[in-house]
């Protein structure tokens, strides 16, 4: 249902109506959560007991497996009707030695002893400084545009809606 506003009172009746739609759907938004909860506190409650199965279970068969970890040469799990165990191997990842260790120092380290490689550098161009010299007249247009770029900005058409005074009304 399209309107045609022709009118601030039609505009500011239209706002209101938007105002009392949005707040019904907030209502209804709130009703739907407090149910999903109660949905999830009912799932909780019911399966609390198979949960605390597997959490009792879990840790023993693992500990089975690392203490007969010769099961697993050929091949990295073992296949049972009712599952799989086994161990995978994470990819490869680059951690701290110890706690004498901090990035910082680690890639100071690495600055002085592998003259640079293993270090990157990422240039960028600093938005923020080239807002600031533009705001304070210090970069033109024409100087921006000899480097291909340009300060650009839009005017957005927003609506905030006071429905949660509307609520109180109802």
């Amino acid at each position: 249902m399209t309107m045609k506003l022709t009118n601030v009172k039609e505009v500011e009746t239209a706002m209101y109506r938007m105002a009392e739609a949005k707040a019904v759907i907030a209502a209804q938004e709130a009703e739907m959560n407090r149910q999903i909860n109660h949905l999830k506190e009912d799932f909780d409650k019911k399966t609390t007991k198979q949960r605390g199965i597997i959490d009792d279970i879990l840790p023993d068969v693992e500990a089975f497996c690392i203490k007969n970890k010769l099961l697993f040469q050929k091949t990295r799990s073992l296949e049972f009707a009712s599952g799989k165990v086994g161990f995978r191997i994470t990819p490869p990842k680059i951690s701290l030695l110890n706690r004498k260790y901090n990035i910082k120092t680690a890639l100071e380290l690495i600055k002085r002893l592998f003259d640079g490689n293993y270090v990157r550098v990422k240039e960028e161009i600093d938005k923020d400084g080239i807002l600031a010299d533009y705001s304070g007249k210090r970069l033109t247009d024409d100087q921006l545009a000899g480097v291909g770029l340009k300060v650009d900005q839009e005017e957005n058409f927003f609506v905030e809606l006071k429905w949660e005074e509307i609520k109180a009304d109802q």
